[in-house]
């Protein structure tokens, strides 16, 4: 039997709806961003499953809709709160759900409206559900809109949608107002039953009340689907009226459908429910003076900008994704500090335990703000749960950590960083025992663990943890100088910078091992620098982060320039002061690796929005291939045998046997000794290019990237080129139009010599689509065909930004 889906479940209606729908013979799925606690006995039997997830993931939505034939839609703020926490979770959230339902299949939904959409209807003696919208708050209005999408979804889709109008939800009835409003919990369960069960439904507008005598509302639309409450806050008037008098109906919390939020003192813009209370207890809890003196100064402000800033911090926490926590350094639980930090530790602690993982955690961190702090106070908590905790000797690379992992026998490895991200973010990532980056849905069960963690006050501490000496660091980089062969030439002018991060140590160390000439590094970005100073945005890809580094080079006469990101999983390779893209340098490393033959019959893998020349070249040299969603955490599972993976963001594991994750100092070394064989033999790494270029054509790339200030945007892009893909791209008929959902929201087009593929950006409010074209070069002319190439690349920019709706 098919399951029901039930988003929301862990807030008051969900639980009720956990615990007593079963009784229909219903099975259930629960979901919530927040850990499931159901008031039932039957959750994790087959009668009730779970799912933390958040309703904005496309992808987990498309997981949780397997097997569903229905859902109750009920996640989103139950109540007012600033517009970008209403935008989010209850509009972006809803067509999420709704547009998740199309791609499956899943016909019939039950939306939780409210009476808040039509809050300013003046109180009347039988209110029907066809009144016009008037919405009392965001919070109303975004039940006006979900109400508006499940009609167009039912229009457009065929969709079947019931919207229900709920009133006040309580066990018992209180106020005057709720003799009207009540919605007793047996009836919220009949009521819901009723609407999954209806048979002939199509679109409905029902209100959500139990039969109260003194009720505003028609249940006539709730009776026509079967539904028929029993319950009547009549039951309690006596001890109501007793209490707080009769209403008076002058008052607008009578006098209109929408009570208390129609008021002239109620402020929309600021108002969150019980902030202050909330607040206070994170306060109480939160171990670092700083965050305490941080969240009491905005709460005694009390202005609406002080409040508004608030609700943002305590709307909802941050999400431990794919990988880990990333976000602003702030006080509060969506943000990165030390509070959130230890139950992230405390959370990942008791995944080992649950998961009967032996061996310690090996704990790494950069130079950013706070990362010092965050790794040991994660150390502190591992130890303290009885799991040795290893803290490697101080600010480090990302590859270090991922190399010490195994290096270890580790069961986990936590690095905290931020990578390229600006100077206020850190973040907090985790690997397990293979070295790999964690994925689904082994990174969902983490933010489960976390989520059942209690207050931060509460976690135990324990410094008894251990500082690694500089072994690990010593054998990182005797295993990385032993990638290049020896014996072969070493006569190369570098220029380096690691963009003001952790880099700079290392690579001499490597370089060096190795027996390369001292770099030239740019003294301005040589040490590490939390503010970034000398770079608006610390990425070698953004423009002018590499100023610095060319000059360096140019002044040097430098054969080869490199930039790392600041923790150096990242790799930048400047050739005569030109910038290489990422497919550049990943082809020539590939070409380097197959031309030393070292690792016979192993998997060359790169990306969906990578280069396809990659495909190319294993094609006609006999090498195995492999394609994978976009990120690293895909690249190393790629294949049991994996000889190297790259990304065209500038991400290369050329020794995936010794560092599971994008290295940017072992690419580095490569890319020098490939550099230094070709200066001997008076070629550059250009040259190569042009001579890869002249045997298998010009593939160009580039990008086309969308910044939206509202995320619904993104989703309204990407229906609108499912909608209406091309028929043709550049003149070409369309070959392929390759829908990656419900894997992916990716969407791929290709016509002969034309490749597009259109996705959101996974960390930044941002919609990417990356362009290929391939031109054949001509005899020897290279130039004119990455000429013709830019040209077209330039004409595919232009239709692609029309197709997306953009200028």
């Amino acid at each position: 039997m098919s399951r029901i889906l039930i988003t929301g479940a862990a807030g008051s209606i969900g639980r009720v709806l956990a615990r007593d729908l079963p009784a229909y013979g219903l099975r259930l799925r629960l979901l919530d961003r927040q850990p499931i606690t159901a008031d039932t006995g039957s959750t994790g039997s087959r009668t009730v499953d779970t799912v933390t997830a958040d309703i904005t993931d496309a992808v987990a939505l498309d997981a949780a809709l397997d097997g569903v034939s229905a859902i109750v839609h009920l996640a989103g703020n139950p109540t007012e709160a600033p517009f970008a926490d209403i935008l989010r979770n209850n509009l972006d959230g809803t067509y999420q759900v709704f547009e998740a339902a199309r791609r499956h299949g899943v016909r019939r939904i039950v939306y939780a409206s409210s009476n808040h959409a039509v809050g300013f209807t003046p109180r009347a003696p039988l209110i029907g559900a066809d009144v016009p919208p008037r919405p009392d708050t965001y919070y109303g209005l975004s039940k006006v809109f979900g109400e508006a999408l499940g009609r167009l979804y039912v229009d457009r889709y065929h969709l079947q949608v019931a919207c229900l109008r709920i009133g006040s939800f309580a066990e018992r009835p209180t106020t005057p107002r709720h003799l009207s409003t009540w919605l007793s919990h047996p009836d919220a369960v009949r009521l819901v039953a009723a609407c999954l069960a209806a048979p002939d439904l199509t679109y409905a507008v029902v209100y959500g009340i139990s039969a109260n005598t003194r009720g505003w509302w028609d249940l006539a639309p709730g009776r026509a689907l079967g539904y028929f409450p029993i319950d009547d806050a009549e039951t309690h008037a006596a001890d109501i009226v007793a209490t707080h008098g009769e209403a008076d109906l002058a008052d607008p919390i009578h006098a209109l459908l929408g009570g208390q939020f129609t008021g002239p003192e109620f402020d929309a813009s600021s108002h969150a429910p019980d902030l202050p209370a909330l607040v206070a207890d994170w306060i109480a809890a939160d171990p670092d003076p700083r965050a305490r003196t941080e969240l009491q100064a905005l709460l005694d402000a009390g202005s609406p900008a002080a409040l508004d800033q608030l609700a943002e911090r305590f709307a909802a926490p941050l999400t431990f994704g794919t990988a880990g926590l990333r976000g602003p350094l702030r006080a509060g639980p969506n943000g990165m500090n030390r509070s959130v930090v230890r139950r992230a530790a405390a959370g990942l602690a008791a995944y080992l335990k649950g998961a009967g993982a032996d061996g310690p955690v090996v704990i790494g961190y950069d130079a950013r703000h706070g990362s010092t702090d965050f790794a040991r106070d994660s150390a502190a908590v591992v130890q303290a749960a009885g799991r040795p905790a290893l803290l490697l000797p101080g600010p480090l690379p990302t590859p270090v950590l991922a190399f010490a992992v195994r290096h270890l026998h580790a069961a986990a490895g936590v690095m905290v960083t931020a990578s390229h991200n600006p100077p206020g973010d850190n973040g907090y990532k985790v690997y397990l025992a293979d070295g790999s980056q964690i994925v689904p849905p082994i990174d969902h069960e983490i933010e489960a663990a976390i989520g059942a963690v209690g207050s931060a006050a509460e976690i135990d501490l324990d410094d008894g943890y251990q500082v690694l000496g500089e072994d690990v660091v010593h054998a990182y980089v005797r295993e990385v100088a032993g990638l290049v062969s020896p014996g072969q030439p070493r006569d190369l002018t570098i220029a380096y910078t690691p963009l003001h991060g952790v880099g700079a140590g290392v690579v001499r160390a490597v370089f060096a091992a190795a027996g390369f000439p001292d770099l030239h590094v740019v003294a301005e970005q040589e040490r590490p620098d939390p503010r970034f100073p000398t770079v608006a945005f610390p990425n070698p890809e953004e423009p002018g982060a590499t100023d610095l580094l060319r000059d360096l080079a140019i002044a040097a006469s430098a054969d080869l320039a490199i930039a790392n990101d600041p923790d150096a999983d990242r790799c930048a390779v400047l050739v005569g002061g030109r910038m290489l893209t990422g497919d550049e340098v990943g082809v020539l490393l590939a070409d380097h690796l197959m031309a030393r033959g070292s690792r016979p019959g192993a998997t060359f893998a790169t990306t969906i929005v990578s280069s396809s020349l990659l495909a190319a070249i294993c094609a006609r040299r006999g090498v195995p291939y492999a394609e994978t969603l976009t990120g690293f955490k895909w690249i190393m599972r790629a294949g049991e045998d994996l000889g190297y993976g790259y990304e065209e963001a500038l991400g290369y594991a050329v020794a995936p046997d010794l560092v599971r994750d994008k290295d940017g100092v072992s690419a580095a070394l490569l890319l020098a000794e490939m550099a230094a064989a070709g200066k001997a033999a008076g070629r550059t790494l250009g040259d190569r290019l042009d001579e890869i270029a002249a045997e298998y054509g010009v593939y160009a790339t580039g990008q086309l990237a969308v910044r939206v200030t509202d995320l619904p945007d993104i989703a309204a892009m990407m229906t609108r080129v499912r909608g209406k893909p091309p028929s043709r791209l550049l003149g070409r008929p369309v070959t392929a139009v390759d829908d990656l959902l419900p894997a992916a929201d990716v969407l791929r087009i290709r016509a002969d010599g034309v490749r597009v593929v259109v996705r959101p950006s996974g960390t930044e409010p941002k919609l990417k689509a990356y362009l290929e074209v391939v031109v054949e070069v001509g005899g020897s002319d290279v130039e004119g065909a990455r000429a013709v190439a830019a040209d077209l690349l330039a004409i595919l920019r232009t239709e692609v930004a029309t197709l997306l709706g953009v200028d």
